[in-house]
């Protein structure tokens, strides 16, 4: 009976990281495509000396490159039943996971918000608080375990190879492979709301350009008008 209920545990177990392991790769293709966008976006910004979309730029980026990072990592802790390998992966994300957790919080903080709101999509303030704040609880129910980690195995800032080998043999890599899923569907809702405001400005930008070209059209429409009244004057 006991051996029964362990494969059942086991069985569940395998199908949740399964779970875990699809939800991150569909989440990875469309992170890619908006990466692309964002990036390119930005730099036409940045060439036209517009800095009104900074921020926002930034910490889409960012979010993006270490949720890509956190989902090839658990991919292939998921892809692996090697103890010693799994072992290792979750050490990296355990060292990922908390220098994100330490970064985030400042990257969607006063600045952004401040950003958003002059470029009128201060609609999205609520949620952007609210995801700030999920992974604010991430962090403050985790962080001791998981500096605790990079600290002594990720860095392997510990020069004691038994207490290293001590350490690394108690690691609860199913844990930390849970946890990561955990940041990364928050980072994904992240990624949802960032990805909205981006084709938001891409449609400002359309209406923007379609204006200037009006604008363009009114004006040589003038001239031509100027030019029939005026015939004999060639300017």
């Amino acid at each position: 009976m006991f051996r029964s209920r362990t494969r059942r545990l086991e069985k569940s177990r395998k199908l949740k990281l399964k779970q875990l392991e699809l939800s991150s790769s569909k989440a990875e293709i469309a992170r890619e495509e908006d990466l692309e966008i964002m990036v390119r976006l930005w730099k036409s910004f940045q060439t036209r000396k517009v800095k009104s979309y900074d921020n926002f730029f930034n910490v889409s980026i960012y979010a993006s490159l270490v949720g890509r990072d956190i989902a090839y990592l658990s991919d292939s802790f998921a892809k692996t039943q090697e103890t010693s390998e799994r072992n290792i992966v979750s050490r990296l994300l355990s060292m990922t996971l908390i220098e994100f957790l330490d970064d985030i919080n400042f990257l969607l903080g006063k600045g952004l918000r401040t950003e958003l709101q002059m470029i009128g999509f201060e609609q999205h303030l609520d949620e952007l608080q609210s995801i700030n704040k999920a992974f604010s609880l991430v962090k403050k129910e985790n962080q001791t375990e998981l500096r605790k980690i990079r600290n002594n195995a990720a860095a392997h800032k510990t020069k004691n190879a038994l207490s290293l080998l001590d350490f690394n043999k108690n690691l609860d890599s199913d844990k930390i492979f849970t946890l990561s899923a955990e940041v990364n569907q928050t980072n994904n809702k992240l990624t949802k709301l960032t990805t909205q405001i981006l084709y938001s400005i891409i449609d400002n930008q359309k209406e923007e350009l379609e204006e200037l070209k009006t604008k363009t059209q009114e004006m040589q429409d003038k001239i031509e008008e100027l030019k029939k009244k005026n015939p004999g004057n060639k300017r």
